[in-house]
């Protein structure tokens, strides 16, 4: 693992891989993992990470067998993927870093939280605020809307999200009223009207100005957002990746 410097996980399950409206290709471990090494920074996506994820669909339905099962199978994964915590962990969704960061410890044993602590896991939000020095964007949008999600609120990452959009675009928009977009999980995909509701202000302020990109930082927000506002939001990943390729 010596070649390697940073193992990534996150949003990998097949049905979410794909960009909305776009082309298959690339999806978004395939966009990020470009992005990194073009910043000299490579990312190695473990081959056996289907099943295992970051235990929050469990805990937010109350099932703490399934919670406390899956915690455990992560780290355990965590600690062999990283040969032993050499190696950071970055993460690609941000409700998922949340939850490991802030949760997840407590449901682990003393030896597992000792490894824990021995990791370094990070959101793709900071690891993406530190290649942008290893980066030249070949253009800048005008305008992109940005929202911040729960995750990166309580995370305290929303300043270095907007440090990303600033590098992207000439102005960066956040909404009058964007707060919660109510899709907690798949709580808003199975009850959208969750969504409109919690987010109609958010969509009169998007409506009061215009955007060539929306920008957000957790698929099922972004999915939430894209219902009820009827706007194109997306990784913020996507297009770093887009405006940093060489020309």
């Amino acid at each position: 693992m010596k070649h390697k410097c940073a193992l990534l996980c996150g949003r990998l399950l097949p049905h979410l891989r794909a960009r909305p409206d776009k082309p298959s290709t690339p999806s978004l471990p395939e966009a990020f993992v470009s992005l990194s090494a073009r910043a000299g920074m490579p990312l190695w996506i473990p081959d056996d990470v289907r099943g295992l994820c970051c235990s929050t669909p469990w805990a937010s339905k109350g099932l703490a067998d399934g919670h406390q099962w899956m915690a455990e199978a992560i780290f355990d994964a965590f600690w062999r993927w990283t040969d032993h915590g050499s190696l950071p962990i970055v993460i690609d969704a941000a409700s998922c870093t949340h939850e490991l960061l802030e949760d997840v410890a407590k449901h682990v044993d003393d030896s597992r939280r000792a490894q824990m602590e021995a990791m370094s896991i990070r959101d793709s939000i900071t690891w993406c605020r530190d290649l942008l020095p290893r980066l030249s964007a070949n253009r800048k949008l005008e305008t992109v809307a940005l929202h911040p999600t729960c995750s990166t609120t309580h995370l305290g990452l929303n300043h270095d999200l907007k440090t990303i959009a600033s590098f992207l675009a000439d102005t960066t928009v956040v909404p009058v009223g964007t707060t919660c977009c109510g899709t907690a999980g798949d709580r808003g995909l199975l009850h959208p009207e969750l969504v409109v509701s919690a987010t109609r202000d958010e969509k009169a302020g998007l409506e009061a100005s215009s955007a060539r990109a929306y920008l957000s930082a957790n698929r099922t927000c972004e999915m939430g957002l894209r219902h009820a506002t009827g706007r194109p939001y997306e990784s913020f990943i996507f297009l770093l990746e887009e405006l940093t390729r060489p020309s």
